[in-house]
């Protein structure tokens, strides 16, 4: 029996609908998805940092001694620095630079270069180390100056004395980071240790190999190194020195002496067998009493 022309509509209508529903289920999904992807191709990128740094003791301007910009590295309190870094900035959408560093009054020449225009520059420091409205592709130089910082730490001592000890401190030698209105963000971080000139000589000597001294004089010494007394550390390195030399030239003496007598006791050895070998001969070749030659 053929179906009736108001049952297939209804059904039309159910198939219609319930399409709509899953259009409707479904298309926040694919509009979330379709965002994300957008979001993750407008985010800013900083590739190919280059940086380079100098310790400027003079502080003339011109770096004397490189250092690397690595968390393990320990550079010379209270010194000038001088040095910076260059990337490549991809920043689809506006975005804000920060640049910020724990250098005693830093100050940040910072130059964009997008081709085939003419580079911009502008200058950061303390309380004004943000620019706003930066977009495109471009090549980015911050040169830096600054002093680095004074390490020490406070250590609180019985009946309320206290005491600066020579303690290496971990600071920001450069962060330069971009962001999005929407929180997109990418940075270019370099961190670095500054420490006294005595704990860096200390140090030094600590992390020498030192096959003449016992495994405890080094475990002490940096014990106290650690504890922030470089001087003391030198001290028990340079006294385990002594003593090691000391006794050395000792043991060489001696030896010396063992090994002289020892020599001429063999001598006198061989000169005892000589000559009772040479008497032996002597008695055989002998004639006896009252015998003739001839």
């Amino acid at each position: 029996m053929p179906a009736q022309p108001h049952i297939i509509a209804k059904m039309a209508a159910l198939l219609l609908s319930s399409a709509a529903a899953l259009i409707f289920l479904v298309s926040p999904s694919i509009l979330s998805a379709a965002g994300q992807s957008q979001d993750v191709a407008e985010a800013p990128e900083i590739t190919e940092p280059e940086c380079s740094f100098w310790l400027d003791y003079d502080d003339d301007g011109e770096g004397d001694e490189p250092f690397e910009a690595e968390p393990g590295e320990y550079i010379l309190q209270e010194t000038p620095v001088v040095g910076g870094c260059t990337f490549k900035l991809n920043a689809p959408n506006a975005v804000t630079m920060l640049v910020e560093s724990e250098l005693r009054d830093w100050e940040a020449i910072v130059a964009l270069k997008r081709e085939p225009e003419p580079a911009e520059e502008f200058r950061m420091y303390p309380g004004r180390g943000k620019r706003e409205g930066i977009a495109g592709s471009m090549r980015v130089t911050a040169n830096l100056e600054g002093g680095t910082p004074r390490s020490a730490k406070i250590r609180n001592l019985t009946d309320g004395y206290r005491q600066e000890v020579q303690i290496p401190e971990q600071f920001r030698l450069l962060e330069i980071s971009v962001t999005t209105p929407d929180g997109s963000r990418d940075r270019l971080e370099l961190n670095v240790q500054s420490a006294s000139g005595a704990y860096l000589h200390a140090h030094e000597k600590v992390s020498q190999s030192r096959p003449g001294l016992p495994d405890w004089v080094i475990h002490l010494a940096e014990e106290w190194q650690g504890e922030g007394y470089p001087q003391i550390a030198d001290s028990i390195i340079a006294r385990a020195e002594a003593n090691t030399d000391g006794n050395s030239g000792a043991n060489w003496w001696m030896w010396g002496f063992i090994g002289t007598w020892a020599l001429i006791f063999i001598a006198l050895l061989i000169l005892g067998v000589v000559i009772i070998v040479t008497r032996k001969k002597e008695t055989e070749t002998r004639p006896a009493p009252g015998s003739k030659l001839f």
